[in-house]
C-alpha cells in the first residue's frame, strides 16, 4: 500500500488546490484516486465536441527572471452560423522588473551584512532576474485543430502522441520594464449543431507552478443566436450578446 504524507495540512490543501502539488503512485487504485481529484498533473480527455486548452511553459532564459513576469490569457471564441468554432488566443507576457525591484534586491543583500552588489556589477542583476525572460512553449489545443494565422510565423504545430492532443509550439521573449505579445488564430475540429441547441464547453487547465496568469474569456455568437445558460456565473454578457469572463488561473 502506498501512503502520502503531506505536512502544513493548510498549506498543503492550498498547494493541492492550486496544483502545486502533484502525486503519483504505482498503485492503480491509488493512482485512480489522485487522477479523480486533479492532483497527478495528467491532461484531461476531450470529448467530441469540447475546446481544451493549456499552455505549458519551459523556461530557457538562464536566470530568475519567471518570478517578476506576468501572463495575461486572451481566448476568443466565434461561433459561426453554419456551426464552425475559430478561436484567437493571445498571450501576453509583462517583465515587472523596474529600478525598484533591483534596490529592493540590493537592500536584502546588504540587510545580511554582506557588502552588497555593487552598482558596476553587469553580470549579478541579470542572473537574479534583470534580463530577458524567453520561455518556449507548447500550446495544447484539441487535437485536429488548424492554424489559420499567427503573429509569429514560426510558430509550428505538431501532435503529442501521449496526450493524443494537437499543440502550437512558439517561443515568446520579453525584456524588463517591457510586455511581449503572441496572437494566434485557430479553427476547432468540429462543429456545434445551433440548431435547435447545442454547447460550447471550454477545459482550460494550468500548468503546475505557474502563477500570475490571468484568462478573459469571451465568446461571440452569431447574429440570432441566443443564449440560455452559462458558466461561470460571474461572466456576464455585453450589448452585442458578447459572453466575457477574467479571472486568475488557480
Amino acid at each position: 500500500m502506498d501512503y502520502l504524507y503531506l505536512y502544513p495540512a493548510l498549506e498543503t490543501d492550498r498547494a493541492i488546490e492550486s496544483r502545486d502539488v502533484l502525486a503519483y503512485s504505482k498503485n492503480a487504485d491509488v493512482q485512480g484516486f489522485f487522477t479523480r481529484h486533479e492532483i497527478a498533473g495528467a491532461m484531461k480527455d476531450s470529448g467530441k465536441k469540447e475546446d481544451y486548452l493549456n499552455i505549458v511553459h519551459t523556461s530557457v532564459s538562464a536566470n530568475k527572471s519567471d518570478t517578476y513576469v506576468a501572463e495575461t490569457i486572451k481566448h476568443d471564441t466565434y461561433l459561426k452560423s453554419n456551426g464552425g468554432v475559430t478561436n484567437e488566443l493571445t498571450i501576453t507576457r509583462t517583465h515587472q522588473w523596474n529600478a525598484e525591484t533591483e534596490k529592493r534586491i540590493r537592500d536584502l543583500v546588504a540587510s545580511f551584512g554582506l557588502p552588497g552588489i555593487p552598482p558596476e556589477n553587469k553580470d549579478i542583476i541579470p542572473i537574479l532576474g534583470g534580463s530577458k525572460n524567453i520561455q518556449m512553449l507548447r500550446i495544447y489545443i484539441p487535437n485536429g485543430s488548424k492554424l489559420e494565422e499567427s503573429s509569429d510565423p514560426s510558430v509550428t504545430v505538431k501532435f503529442d502522441k501521449e496526450t493524443g492532443k494537437t499543440y502550437f509550439s512558439a517561443k515568446i521573449k520579453v525584456n524588463p520594464g517591457e510586455e511581449s505579445s503572441l496572437r494566434i488564430r485557430y479553427s476547432l475540429p468540429f462543429k456545434l449543431n445551433l440548431d435547435p441547441v447545442d454547447k460550447y464547453y471550454l477545459y482550460a487547465q494550468k500548468q503546475p507552478g505557474q502563477k500570475n496568469i490571468t484568462i478573459t474569456k469571451r465568446i461571440l455568437p452569431p447574429s440570432g443566436v441566443m443564449n440560455y445558460k452559462y458558466f461561470p456565473s460571474t461572466g456576464s454578457f455585453d450589448k452585442d450578446s458578447v459572453w466575457s469572463f477574467s479571472g486568475a488561473m488557480e
